[in-house]
């Protein structure tokens, strides 16, 4: 089983801290530093993108309230896991 990490970010939208599980090992072989990291939740689902550094520190976030009908459509399908990490393949 991959090893996880949580890390916390205060969701303006939600008004509240998130837990946000992330692998462990996220940060290896990224090209540059901070990356992105797009975490969906609430609702209304939303995003909460998150920059991270190579020690997995959050150096800086933002909300996306749009993200489109098309996520919102799948978001209870079988295609929303799919989704969600198709949107995390930054590098």
């Amino acid at each position: 089983m991959e090893k996880m990490k949580t890390i916390f970010e205060y969701c303006s939208l939600c008004k509240k801290t998130v837990a946000i599980m992330i692998p462990a090992n996220l940060a290896m072989n990224k090209d540059f530093f901070p990356f992105a990291y797009i975490d969906v939740h609430g609702n209304p689902v939303h995003e909460l993108i998150l920059f991270l550094d190579a020690n997995l520190s959050i150096r800086s976030s933002i909300i996306c309230k749009d993200i489109g009908n098309d996520f919102t459509r799948n978001r209870n399908e079988d295609g929303f896991h799919d989704l969600v990490n198709s949107r995390n393949t930054f590098k």
